[in-house]
């Protein structure tokens, strides 16, 4: 059943018990997973806006896409010292857990101190979250 279409409450018995994942029906990108019957499905999709598909899709490395889960694209970043290029944007930076302003450009440089070793995530829909640990 593609979960896009309509969410019928024929498409499985109200009582039919399973884990469905809650996705935006305009982007595709799962939000959540909620193991219940699917009448409650049905409803806690519709109030909340969301489509629901069967099965538990990790929002970190799939998008709902009619109803199917679909792996999301790697980043084609580029690392070259503490230059990354090639960054999708505007793109969610974050150093160490800590947020940073938004990356606004397809470069991006850092200035770490020697000595240490710092983790960088960039996360930018539809692509897969990037990690990288520098290490000086």
């Amino acid at each position: 059943m593609g979960a896009n279409e309509g969410l019928s409450a024929d498409s499985y018995p109200d009582d039919f018990y399973g884990q469905w994942t809650m996705f935006d029906k305009t982007t595709g990108q799962a939000m959540y997973v909620v193991t219940c019957p699917w009448a409650t499905a049905v409803s806690t999709a519709v109030v909340a806006g969301l489509g629901a598909a069967f099965g538990a899709a990790d929002p970190d490395r799939h998008l709902v896409i009619d109803g199917q889960f679909v792996e999301r694209a790697r980043m084609p970043i580029v690392v070259e010292g503490l230059r990354l290029s090639s960054v999708p944007f505007p793109a969610c930076l974050t150093i160490e857990g800590q947020g940073m302003p938004d990356i606004e450009g397809p470069t991006v440089e850092f200035d770490f101190l020697p000595g240490d070793s710092y983790a960088v995530e960039i996360r930018r829909d539809p692509y897969l979250p990037w990690r990288h640990t520098f290490s000086l």
